[in-house]
């Protein structure tokens, strides 16, 4: 059915609203599509800045982030504001590009200095929207804010050959020599698997082939790693009676199926989880399973780094979740004000999720406008009247606090 006659069916059959609806997805697809093919850059002047502290380092460190969360910001308005929508239009528009990632290509700072009692950074900064994961020098400077996570990769095979079901391999496997492939070509902090993989039990094995979260975080924790990739690959052969190309060539045929996930090594939250499934034909079944695993990593190591990437450049561009265990609370009471203390002294805290109280002891989640490095800072520097807070542990995503009367 052509576009006019749909549009008169619906308009016959009094659907006018749902012909209405369906106009405005096609245009947001149009306008989001032409925004993102055109990748065109934009220079960007932001800045930044943060109270005075009598630390440099970390006044400068700070200032210079918050200069490039309002350069990106600044520079997806601008995407959104070039281009022409209908009134009715435009709110539904704008909350669809509110999902839409910009980064920094590259920045240059203009100027910084104290004011007063504020330390301001000024910028000039190249910003794109769309993915960063093909921009090699943008991945770099997203790494540098993450503070260059160190990945450990560990992804159980199981080859056509191979008996008792998948295993990790004492030298690298196939699919984790794709995975480790892909990342380092992305400049990632990969570990060395093959201590981690000397330490593993059976038991902890096959919790780690089952998927099992726990078995993840604490070979990471172990390993000194901030983010484990874990999975697992099986390849199959596969049946050539319906391939009439492959008939006569002495060729085998196999299929390789892969899952993995991406973990936060300090609080468990999974970045990235997604499987995929290639076939591969070589001279031999065991060289065709290989070959369909090697594919099939291939397409999944880019996915799932791109959903690393993206979830990366949110949390540097916006805002971060960090997590926060709070122990030595004396009632619920003292938790309220820790939590008014959180939300009223410090600068970039916009949300507060309480997760957990119990025995004294009690688990948020903190949406802040920075990383948990800087969010420790402001606890151990920030005066609760009613306690004394310290800040006993601060890892990635995690800060553990201790609150003493």
């Amino acid at each position: 059915m052509s576009a006019i006659s749909l549009k008169k069916a619906l308009s016959s059959s009094g659907n006018k609203a749902v012909l209405k609806v369906i106009t405005i997805l096609v245009m947001i697809g149009s306008i989001l599509a032409a925004s993102f093919a055109g990748q065109k850059e934009q220079q960007i002047f932001a800045k930044g800045e943060t109270a005075l502290i009598g630390n440099r380092s970390i006044e400068h460190d700070r200032a210079l982030q918050e200069a490039q969360r309002n350069a990106v910001e600044q520079g997806v308005g601008v995407f959104v504001n070039s281009e022409t929508v209908t009134k009715n239009f435009k709110l539904v528009y704008d909350k669809i590009l509110t999902k839409a990632q910009g980064y920094i290509k590259s920045y240059e700072i203009i100027s910084e200095r104290p004011d007063g009692d504020i330390y301001r950074v000024e910028i000039e900064a190249v910003v794109l929207l769309g993915s960063v994961q093909n921009d090699l020098a943008a991945i770099g400077l997203l790494l540098e804010r993450k503070n260059l996570p160190r990945v450990l990769v560990l992804i159980a095979e199981e080859n056509i050959s191979q008996r008792g079901g998948a295993v990790f391999s004492a030298d690298l496997s196939m699919a984790e020599t794709t995975f480790l492939n892909k990342l380092t070509e992305k400049g990632f902090y990969c570990l060395d698997a093959k201590t981690a993989k000397a330490s593993l039990s059976r038991e902890r094995a096959l919790k780690l082939i089952a998927g099992d979260q726990r078995a993840a975080q604490a070979i990471g924790l172990e390993q000194g790693a901030e983010l484990v990739i874990t999975g697992k690959a099986l390849a199959t052969p596969q049946d050539i009676s319906d391939l009439p190309q492959m008939q006569g060539s002495g060729f085998k045929s196999a299929r390789a199926e892969i899952t993995a996930r991406a973990i936060n090594v300090d609080n468990g939250r999974i970045l990235a989880s997604d499987s995929h499934s290639e076939a591969g034909a070589q001279i031999s079944e065991q060289s065709a399973g290989a070959e369909a695993i090697r594919r099939t990593s291939t397409v999944l190591a880019d996915r799932i780094i791109a959903r690393i990437l993206a979830g990366w450049t949110e949390e540097t561009s916006s805002t971060a979740v960090v997590q926060i265990h709070v122990a030595g609370l004396r009632s619920y009471s003292d938790l309220e004000r820790f939590k008014n203390v959180l939300r009223d002294q410090i600068r970039g805290v916009e949300s507060i999720y309480q997760r957990e109280f119990a025995l004294n002891s009690a688990r948020l989640d903190v949406r802040f406008a920075g990383d948990a490095q800087m969010l420790a800072q402001d606890i151990q520097r920030t005066r609760f009247v009613f306690c004394r807070a310290y800040v006993t542990s601060a890892s990635q995503n995690t800060i553990m606090v201790r609150i003493e009367f």
